[in-house]
């Protein structure tokens, strides 16, 4: 009795992955946003991008455009591969998926002469250090999964130094 409601089971879920297989792609755009099987270029959000071999995998075209798999669709990620134990390869680093917009760090407010004191703006920038700006200010290198790998921290013994970063 058991054993064969567990064959049911498995039996239905089988048709049920058939059947979302076997769905058409959608006729909208719209649809494409959110759909969970096909997806379109033109409606991947900021921070997804397709694979680089999904091209291998194109399901059709739906108005001169080509269509990939959901699974080929992966979102980036900026800073927080160490969370999830990966670090981005050193190969790969100068090469990032995309660049993104950074978020607009807040100035820093310092004393503000007046101009009748005789100080201009350019003079207090300098006193601010304003002008230190890395040439990637403001933008975000942002990676796919494919460009890191596993990484796990070096083991520590009872009897060694703590590694300090």
């Amino acid at each position: 009795m058991r054993l064969r409601r567990m064959i049911q089971r498995t039996l239905k879920s089988k048709k049920f992955a058939n059947t979302k297989e076997r769905e058409a792609i959608p006729t909208s755009k719209a649809v494409f946003k959110n759909h969970p099987l096909y997806v379109i270029p033109s409606v991947l959000k900021n921070q997804e991008v397709l694979c680089p071999n999904a091209k291998k995998r194109m399901c059709g075209m739906f108005k001169g455009e080509l269509v990939y798999k959901r699974s080929d669709a992966s979102a980036l990620t900026a800073r927080k591969w160490l969370y999830d134990g990966r670090k981005v390869n050193q190969r790969e680093l100068s090469k990032p998926a995309k660049i993104g917009k950074a978020r607009k760090k807040p100035v820093p407010k310092g004393f503000q002469a007046l101009e009748s004191y005789g100080a201009t703006t350019s003079d207090q920038a300098d006193g601010l250090n304003l002008h230190d700006k890395d040439e990637d200010e403001g933008k975000n290198k942002l990676y796919g999964v494919w460009q890191t790998k596993k990484w796990s921290p070096p083991r520590v013994g009872p009897n060694d130094r703590i590694p300090e970063e």
